[in-house]
């Protein structure tokens, strides 16, 4: 999975359970009717995560988060979804996965590089004078009111 190919190689892959430290992930099914595809291929699935809901279970047969809502989007005979990104549950954004665990690799290859770019808006409330950087941790402060 991690070789560079080149235009008339074969490459030939046969994939086993025990070539993945979690093959087949434990994720009950849960309702599609929540998710929002942004961009599908056949391997992979960036979907917007709603406000409010968690990426991923916690507990074993855990239900109501994002990873199961997929899982039923994509149907019994898919092996996936995999998490490639993770959003916090009170954010709401593109989250992105594969289909399969043989594109895993690559994507967190890809992301480690930088191939695969990140960017985060915020809304915020008053005003902003200038320009820089958010380069220290940020958190909710108790003190102002949601605005959504």
């Amino acid at each position: 999975m991690n070789q560079l190919v080149g235009p008339g190689d074969l490459v030939q892959m046969t994939f086993v359970p025990d070539d993945f430290k979690e093959p087949f992930p434990e994720v009950d099914p849960d309702s599609a009717a929540t998710v929002a595809v942004i961009y599908e291929t056949a391997d992979l699935l960036i979907v917007n995560k709603t406000r409010g809901s968690k990426t991923h279970p916690n507990q074993p047969s855990e239900r109501g988060t994002t990873l199961n809502h997929v899982a039923a989007y994509l149907g019994a005979d898919q092996p996936g979804p995999y998490i490639l990104s993770r959003l916090d549950q009170e954010t709401t954004g593109a989250l992105m996965m594969t289909k399969t665990p043989a594109v895993v690799p690559i994507m967190v290859r890809n992301i480690a590089e930088k191939r695969v770019q990140r960017t985060y808006l915020a809304w915020v409330a008053g005003h902003l004078a200038g320009e820089g950087t958010f380069d220290a941790p940020i958190g909710r402060d108790g003190s102002v009111k949601n605005l959504v």
